[in-house]
Parts: structure tokens; C-alpha cells; sequence
């Protein structure tokens, strides 16, 4: 998939990743940190304490949805992160 340069577009992104406390926090945070929008959201266990994020995003650009794949990855507890 790939997103225009200069026009906000709506993505739906999938993290997967090691539960704790904080972790949503975490994410909501690098979320904002690039100047991201978040729509909508929903989490589910994925057993094992994985935990499954989805999220539905304004972003602006591929440079800055990169930006958010990177900073969410710095997190240890992120296992995987997908467009969907």
C-alpha cells in the first residue's frame, strides 16, 4: 500500500507484542510523537501474554508512517508491526 505525499490518509496498522503494564501508553505515545492521529482502536490477547493492537490512523505520508514502524519497533516488547 502506498500513501499520496501532503493529503491525510486513513491506514490500519497491527502490532503484536509482549503484554505489560504501560505498553499501551507506550504506543499512544510514539503514536503521537510523529504526529499521528488515532481514529480508532481495539486490542485482544493473542494468548501467551501476546497482545494484539489494531489501530485505524491518520497519516500523513510513507515518511511518516515509516517513522511511526521505527519508533514502535524501538520498543522490546513489539514483536511484529503491519499495514493491514
Amino acid at each position: 500500500k502506498t500513501i499520496e505525499k501532503h493529503k491525510m490518509q486513513a491506514i490500519k496498522l497491527e502490532i503484536k507484542a509482549v503484554d505489560r503494564i504501560g505498553l499501551l501508553a507506550d504506543i499512544s505515545q510514539k503514536i503521537s510523537a510523529v504526529g499521528a492521529n488515532i481514529r480508532k482502536s481495539s486490542a485482544k490477547s493473542g494468548g501467551k501474554k501476546l497482545f494484539i493492537l489494531k489501530y485505524g490512523l491518520d497519516i500523513k505520508n510513507s515518511k511518516q508512517l515509516h517513522a511511526l514502524t521505527t519508533k514502535l519497533k524501538e520498543l522490546p516488547e513489539v514483536k511484529t508491526v503491519k499495514l493491514k
